[in-house]
């Protein structure tokens, strides 16, 4: 999978056309609460401040088919980038380059936000968190639920991508909520969700 390095490019293009802000701690209206995150979930164990850089460690999957050479590094405008003796992928980019990404994974949820309200008859408003740790997706709530469990996942991709650039632990909360009666119709934790 070459999404590191081509993937994160796109995203830093298409991501600075989203405009607006849904960002926002999702309600605690309904139902269920959200989850509280595990503890030390807001460290960053993958991450090495270095100054005026960070080294990121990727898990190894994120670089299959990905080659670590100096065109890679320089196309990225990275600093390094080298496989570790587990696998895993540690990525050194200045601190500017990684407020890019960020940003950048910003720009996509609010871009990706606007999409899906627009084509998804019964997605009504979506709000989440400046971490990206928790979603609540307001849907019309005589849909059938089989058809709300797809939804949570074309962000769920975006929310690990912009915790993985943090250097964290990957955990997320998404609630799909009914918009009328603000019941929580569906939960779901991540990555555990994903099995």
């Amino acid at each position: 999978m070459r999404w590191i390095g081509v993937v994160l490019s796109l995203i830093l293009l298409t991501g600075m056309a989203a405009c607006g802000s849904n960002a926002q701690q999702p309600s605690s209206d309904g139902d269920a609460q959200a989850q509280a995150p595990p503890a030390g979930l807001d460290e960053q164990p993958n991450l090495v401040d270095q100054g005026d850089s960070v080294a990121i460690t990727f898990p190894e999957e994120m670089f299959r088919d990905v080659t670590l050479s100096e065109e890679f590094v320089e196309f990225n405008n990275y600093i390094d980038a080298y496989t570790n003796s587990d696998g895993r992928v540690t990525v050194v980019m200045s601190k500017e380059r990684q407020a890019e990404f960020l940003d950048a994974f910003q720009g996509d949820v609010e871009y990706n936000i606007t999409y899906f309200i627009a084509e998804l008859e019964y997605l009504k408003d979506i709000t989440y968190s400046e971490d990206l740790r928790y979603m609540d997706l307001y849907v019309d709530g005589k849909t059938d639920t089989e058809e709300l469990k797809i939804a949570p996942y074309f962000f769920s991709g975006l929310f690990e991508q912009y915790q993985l650039m943090l250097g964290q632990e990957i955990w997320m909360t998404m609630r799909v909520i009914d918009a009328d009666t603000h019941e929580t119709i569906l939960n779901l934790e991540f990555p555990d969700s994903w099995n």
